[in-house]
């Protein structure tokens, strides 16, 4: 599959096509309207956010919360991130329960796509945490990278040759909301100079041209 423009593909399903065009960098997302049906979304949604769990981010206006734990903050501890990966799996599923996990759903669909067996990634047999939630008051998220060999060297993911990042969107503003997705070299300074809700730094003036804006 080839494509005359770096663009965003809109499928009813991801297929091992779209995934490896997003790999060979000919289009810059794939998005699946309904990917989890509307009734579904919204049960989700609400579970969420009547859970006790949320913790917030420090110093980000609108707050910023989280449920759930990320390898990146935890760089510096392998063992304290992987002891914690298993409770916090459990915990999101305690949560949801009797819903399903859409986490679950979107490494089934990820398998139903790619002819190699998809799952969790493991460390010395013992496994990651995939499936953080966010909730925002409209600040949104900094820019920013996740690549596997820059965010955990010594980790089993610093061997990573391809890398899929991916988001549901459970609830939207109606207006904004959107992921912005830059096709442009990652380069340190644009997260040194970028904060969630701050006004643009001088580095992401440079991206402009190539920003392509997925709607939520």
């Amino acid at each position: 599959m080839t494509m005359d423009s770096w663009d965003v593909l809109e499928l009813p399903a991801l297929t091992h096509d779209s995934l490896q065009a997003l790999l060979r960098n000919e289009i810059g997302a794939v998005t699946v309207p309904r990917f989890i049906d509307d009734e579904q979304r919204e049960a989700i949604h609400a579970t969420l956010m009547d859970s006790e769990d949320w913790s917030f981010y420090e110093g980000t206006s609108p707050p910023l919360g989280r449920l759930g734990i990320t390898q990146y903050e935890h760089h510096d501890s392998k063992d304290r991130y992987l002891d914690s990966a298993p409770a916090a799996t459990a915990r999101r599923s305690e949560i949801l329960d009797p819903l399903p996990d859409p986490v679950d759903t979107v490494v089934d669909a990820f398998d139903a796509a790619w002819p190699d067996r998809v799952g969790l990634a493991e460390e010395d047999g013992r496994p990651y945490f995939a499936g953080v939630f966010r909730r925002g008051g409209g600040g949104g998220v900094a820019i920013h990278a996740d690549w596997g060999p820059r965010d955990g060297p010594g980790w089993a993911i610093e061997r990573l040759t391809g890398q899929f990042a991916w988001n549901l969107f459970f609830s939207s503003p109606g207006e904004g909301g959107e992921l912005i997705v830059y096709d442009y070299p990652w380069q340190p300074e644009l997260e040194r100079e970028s904060t969630a809700g701050a006004a643009r730094p001088p580095a992401l003036q440079r991206l402009r041209p190539g920003a392509l804006r997925v709607l939520p």
